[in-house]
This record gives C-alpha cells, structure tokens and sequence, in this order.
C-alpha cells in the first residue's frame, strides 16, 4: 500500500493518538484511513526536510484537526 512510504515512526504516532482518542475503534483503520486522506497515490514523502522560513505553513497547505472535549482551562 503507498502508506507504507510514510515513515513508520510517523504511522505508528498517529495510530497511538487514535487509539487514545477512539477507545475500542480499530485504529489500525483509521490510521490508514487519516493515512490515506492526507496522502494521495502520487505524494511520496520528501527526501529532505522543509528549509525553515515564514512561508512555511500557509492556509493553503496547513490542516488542523481539534476536538472540543481535549481542553481544558487552564
């Protein structure tokens, strides 16, 4: 599958934030599913990282996914 291009330190990162926030779901299937939403057939990861500067996040290519129930007031 081209998920398995994703480094597995990253996959495996994911899937423990899914299992902790989806208790008695798969989460072998949502990681490859999140996997797959996030990564198309044709990306392949880079062969070095990003050059830090202040383009390097944009609304164009920046994703956020929040729960209401993960905070807290502090």
């Amino acid at each position: 599958s081209r998920t398995t291009l994703i480094p597995r330190r990253l996959r495996e990162g994911i899937r423990l934030h899914l299992e902790n926030i989806y208790p008695g779901r798969d989460s072998r299937a949502l990681t490859r599913q999140v996997l797959e939403a996030f990564w198309d057939e044709n990306s392949a990861p880079r062969k070095r990282g990003r050059i830090a500067g202040n383009s390097m996040w944009s609304a164009e290519n920046a994703y956020v996914i929040t729960y209401g129930n993960s905070l807290i007031d502090g």
